[in-house]
């Protein structure tokens, strides 16, 4: 009589378990809450976004088309001007917080008329600076550089790069 008492006892602990085990599984509908989506939130077409400072509107960006996944905006033709740049457009980006990556044939005007061209350009908005971490061309009327690695420091008007070569044309002092 004790092995069928001792087999009850341990069968009803097992179950116990087995219950135990099975409460402590989330649901379905709890493991899909739990996992991050990468669905598109929301897709707009002709985006625009505006930003105002103290004094003035300090940036527009513009887009074709624009759709979010979770907190990164992805932008199709984007195009932003601010104060000190008049021109900043590429093929695509990705757009998180105050960092714009723009992409592919990215085409930038400053306000003197220099331009930049890369294949990649990374927009700090907040600083005002633009990044340019690969092969950069930038042109002025008569002067053509190439480097990598650019810097434009838009606020100061500062520009820095690595690997620089460049031609140049020079005003004589008695010119």
């Amino acid at each position: 009589m004790g092995s069928k008492v001792e087999y009850i006892v341990a069968l009803f602990i097992v179950f116990v378990g087995l219950i135990a085990y099975f409460l402590q599984m989330p649901t379905p509908k709890e493991q899909k809450k739990s996992q991050v989506s990468n669905k598109k939130e929301t897709e707009l077409n002709n985006f625009i976004e505006y930003e105002i400072n103290a004094t003035a509107l300090s940036h527009i960006l513009r887009a074709k088309n624009a759709y979010k996944v979770n907190t990164t905006w992805y932008l199709k033709e984007p195009n932003i001007t601010s104060e000190s740049i008049k021109k900043l457009h590429s093929k695509r980006a990705i757009y998180t917080k105050d960092t714009i990556t723009f992409l592919e044939d990215v085409y930038a005007l400053r306000e003197d008329n220099t331009t930049y061209n890369s294949q990649k350009a990374i927009y700090l908005k907040g600083k005002e600076e633009l990044l340019t971490p690969k092969k950069f061309l930038l042109q002025r009327p008569k002067s053509k550089v190439v480097g990598t690695h650019l810097l434009y420091k838009a606020n100061s008007k500062e520009t820095f790069a690595k690997d620089v070569q460049g031609k140049f044309k020079l005003k004589e002092a008695n010119e």
